[in-house]
Parts: structure tokens; sequence; C-alpha cells
């Protein structure tokens, strides 16, 4: 019967230990897209929510699955803890895009992804993720730009990707 960690491989224990506590952190933010389903506060639909459930769901069983089967062992990082960041970074635009009013809030835990790499990336690591999250994120403001112009508060939005431009660096700097 195979068991969640491998009973012969404490290192790779360890990295399914910390994978799991990544996971748990991604329920942190599908609670906060289902609440703000629920009440009404984005205009996500429930099929694209659905998606993005399944999304994160088969992203994360097949980190868990390279980990568990040592694939992830043949990488210079087989915590695959950058990896596992850019996945998540994209998983928080998605939501970020469908945050309308709640966006600026929503921002903010996007700092949870960053704290999972404190430990395990380097300065030059952290500011190619910063750098990413940035870009990503203005990508989110143009699509929105282009599709739902209304849902745009555009002296917030242009202050939101600032501040991300300037603390994203910063933690970077503190973290690497």
């Amino acid at each position: 019967m195979l068991k969640l960690f491998p009973p012969d491989d404490p290192l790779q224990s360890v990295r399914i230990k910390r994978f799991l506590m990544a996971f748990a952190s991604y329920s942190v933010w599908l609670t906060i897209a289902l609440i703000t389903y629920l009440l009404g506060i984005a205009p996500v639909s429930f099929h694209v929510l659905f998606i993005c459930f399944m999304g994160i769901l088969l992203c994360n069983f097949l980190i868990y699955a390279a980990i568990r089967s040592g694939f992830n062992k043949r990488f210079d990082d087989p915590s695959l803890t950058l990896f596992q960041m850019i996945i998540a970074t994209f998983w928080a635009m998605v939501i970020l895009y469908y945050a309308d009013d709640a966006r600026g809030t929503v921002l903010i835990l996007y700092l949870v992804v960053f704290v999972f790499g404190l430990f395990k990336l380097n300065l030059r690591q952290f500011l190619y993720l910063s750098v990413f999250a940035v870009l990503n994120y203005a990508l989110v403001l143009f699509l929105l730009y282009k599709n739902r112009p209304e849902s745009l508060n555009t002296e917030n939005e242009i202050l939101g990707l600032i501040v991300l431009a300037l603390v994203l660096p910063w933690f970077s700097f503190m973290g690497g």
C-alpha cells in the first residue's frame, strides 16, 4: 500500500511535509475565492471557480507525485520551491482577476507565497519571482482594462501595482 510519506527517505518526507503546508495555504485562497463568490463580491461564475479548483488540485497532485516518486531529485532544487511558487503566483493572479473590489485585500495575501521561499530561495530567485509577479499583476490589470474596464478603480489598481513592485523586491532582499 502506498504511504503518504516514503518510509526510507527522510529528506523526501520533509519535502512532502513542506508541500502539504503549501497545499494547506491554497485552502486559504480557495476559501476566500469561495466566500467572494457566495457573497456576490466577485463576478466569477461557478464554472470558472470549479475549473480553478480543479486546476489547483491537479497542479498539486502532480507536484506531490513528482516528489513522492523521486522525480524531483533530478533537479537542482529537489524541493521544487521556485517552481511551486511560480504555479502559486499563476493561480493567485487568476483569483485577483476576479476579485474586483476585494482585489487590494486579496493582493496582500500574495505575500504568503513569498513566505515559502524564505529559507530556500536566494536573492536572484526571489528577484526573479518578484519581477514575474509584478509583470503578471500588470497583465491582470491590462486584461481587466481590455475585458472588464468597469471593474477597475484605476488609481487604486495603479497604487496596488506600485506597492507590489516596491514591496516584493524589498521582501526579496530581506528573505534572499
